[in-house]
């Protein structure tokens, strides 16, 4: 209801609406804002903050009457009418029997049930199985969601009303008639924020375009922003990272993005090395969202192998090999990564590395593995490297191709990232989020990390599998335990998941309460427990 081109008019017409007795309003998850802003509750939306907020105090809209407009909302109808039988939400739900309806929670009308990804198709089939038995006409009608774009009117006993309008797609309206019969009406809008539609579009794609023409222009950028730290490294070289505030604050714009393992040669005003520019997890952001990728990847999409290390980064600096970890060319993780890399690589591969240099100005990052000195959370059972990409030293991020890395790799006999699948269409994308985010998932038999995702135009982001993210949610919970085991019951109500409750269960009989000690505390790692977990009964998922 909230964000649009004409808040206060169409809160205006609602209002009117709301008092008369033949109308029920039902609220949908975006009221959640205007909730929250009427009840003086914390709103995390600045488009309504710094937008309709505004336009409703202007108005003369003040908070008093937005609480009596919320109280006239409804959750749910369900109506009989001329032959017909009715159930209306704003979430869309699978089949419910009429008389079970009161046990079932408002949110699931509201939000309808499961995640927003999840296939709606099985609601739709759900729908019309149960019901074409009945006797009597039993329809449902909803909005929020339509992944799959399915068209107006095709299924008899589900309706959707979602067609993107706020993208000038349709408003949906269904006239109900005599003898359960339906009337489907679509009324195009060409009355949105277009440019608002194009910046956001843009953002996603890579935020505002770059306007910065040098590296004497981005210097200055980079030094000007608080939300950028610079590291002075020695022979001219600084590195340029976000700070902390900028991450948790999630200010990121194409400045602090870049600025991500990025070292700059500032006395000659060149890029000396860089990494990738900061990308993010699915749901993280509004442009990682599920419905927002469904709507926008540019297909063929490919699925990269995701390994669980630290990022090496390697370039030349007078014809030799300049090693950087993070945000330095110093300190233990870049040792680690210039001891595997010695210690793999022979004297030719050596020489092609630099050679690739030498032709070409371009950063090679690596995926380091190293569960002697670093082990995180999928398990190694050796030291080794991943070349992940080739990224010209440019103001710009690209890279080398595919295909030219690969080809590089097997020349040289050196590992490169592993493409796992392409998707080529959104129904071939929806089929395989749905395979790789079963808890029992493995790539190649084996649990991995997750997959870095990269569209036709270079859109990227990570998906973290469900294996990954239970274990490094336990990790924490081990070391809490080892800490401090009698403030166990702290955290047990975040526990959801069997595994972890029976993990728990195991660390208190592994380390009982005052029989733990320092060097239980400095040699525990989630590898090795997780070991001794599933030798002694445990699952793994």
């Amino acid at each position: 209801m909230i964000g649009g081109l004409q808040n206060v008019e169409v809160f205006n017409f609602l209002f009117e609406l709301s008092n008369h007795k033949n109308v029920l309003l039902l609220t949908g998850n975006h009221e959640q804002n205007l909730f929250n802003y009427a009840f003086e509750m914390p709103v995390r939306s600045k488009e309504f903050l710094n937008k309709t907020a505004v336009q409703f105090a202007e108005a003369g809209i003040d908070k008093s009457m937005l609480r009596q407009f919320y109280r006239k909302l409804g959750q749910i109808a369900y109506i009989s009418f001329r032959g017909g039988n009715y159930l209306i939400s704003h979430g869309g739900v699978p089949y419910i029997p009429k008389q079970s309806l009161d046990l079932y929670s408002t949110d699931m009308f509201v939000k309808g049930v499961g995640s927003y990804e999840d296939d709606i198709d099985k609601i739709f089939d759900e729908w019309v199985e149960k019901t074409k038995i009945k006797s009597e006409f039993y329809c449902q009608i909803h909005g929020h969601r339509n992944l799959y774009c399915q068209p107006f009117g095709e299924y008899t006993h589900s309706l959707n009303l979602e067609d993107k309008i706020e993208f000038g797609g349709n408003l949906r309206v269904v006239q109900l008639l005599d003898n359960a019969m339906i009337n489907y009406i679509s009324i195009k809008n060409n009355h949105f924020d277009k440019e608002l539609l194009k910046q956001k579009e843009e953002s996603s794609r890579g935020f505002v375009e770059n306007r910065i023409s040098s590296i004497g222009m981005l210097l200055q950028e980079l030094r000007n922003s608080r939300y950028i730290q610079e590291k002075m490294l020695g022979d001219g070289v600084s590195s340029f990272n976000f700070t902390h505030n900028a991450f948790e604050k999630g200010i990121w714009n194409n400045i602090t993005t870049q600025a991500r393992g990025l070292f700059i040669d500032t006395i000659n005003e060149r890029i000396q090395a860089r990494s990738y520019n900061k990308f993010f997890n699915k749901e993280e952001r509004e442009e990682t969202r599920f419905g927002y990728l469904v709507q926008n990847l540019k297909f063929p999409v490919q699925f990269y192998k995701k390994e669980n290390g630290f990022l090496g980064i390697l370039s030349l600096k007078n014809d030799e090999l300049y090693f950087c970890s993070k945000s330095t060319n110093q300190g233990d993780f870049v040792e680690y990564f210039k001891n595997i890399f010695y210690r793999i690589y022979n004297e030719k591969q050596i020489e092609a590395i630099k050679d690739r240099f030498r032709k070409e100005d371009v950063t090679m990052i690596f995926e380091v593995i190293d569960p002697v000195n670093d082990p995180h959370i999928i398990k190694y059972e050796k030291q080794d490297l991943v070349l992940l990409d080739m990224v010209y030293n440019k103001i710009d991020f690209s890279k080398v191709k595919y295909e030219h890395l690969k080809a590089f790799g097997d020349r040289n006999n050196i590992k490169v990232k592993e493409l796992a699948y392409t998707v080529n269409s959104v129904q071939e994308f929806l089929s395989l989020n749905g395979k790789i985010q079963e808890d029992d998932y493995k790539f190649n038999g084996e649990y991995i990390e997750g997959f870095v995702v990269e569209d036709a135009e270079g859109f990227m982001f990570k998906y973290k599998l469900n294996y990954y993210t239970t274990w490094k949610s336990l990790r924490w919970v081990l070391q809490r335990y080892l800490k401090n085991p009698t403030g166990v019951n702290k955290f047990t109500s975040s526990l959801t998941k069997p595994v972890e409750n029976y993990f728990l269960a195991f660390l208190k009989e592994k380390y009982p309460d005052g029989k733990i000690t320092e060097e239980n505390i400095i040699k525990s790692n989630i590898i090795d427990e997780r070991d001794d977990f599933v030798r002694n009964g445990g699952s793994e998922i």
